[in-house]
């Protein structure tokens, strides 16, 4: 009798230890489904964004070029500057 329920008590911590796991899974999966949903509607407003405000947004897109050049500059000079010595 005793080893009847300690198999049925086994079983049960199992199957619980199952629903965790199946529980967390599904948490993931759900997260991973709402980042990639966040990322989707950021690209979609972006897009009407630029559709609907097409000056300011290659205003923008010359500022960040711009940036960019100018950190890709700064950062060539100082490895130039550190890798020379």
């Amino acid at each position: 009798m005793t080893n009847e329920s300690e198999s049925r008590q086994q079983a049960r911590e199992n199957l619980n230890k199952q629903l965790e796991k199946a529980k967390r899974r599904a948490q993931d999966s759900r997260t991973q489904q709402t980042e990639n949903l966040k990322a989707e509607l950021g690209r979609v407003v972006f897009d009407l964004a630029e559709e609907r405000f097409p000056d300011e947004a290659r205003q923008r897109k010359r500022q960040s070029a711009a940036t960019a050049f100018g950190v890709g500059l700064a950062v060539g000079f100082l490895a130039r500057h550190v890798l020379g010595r």
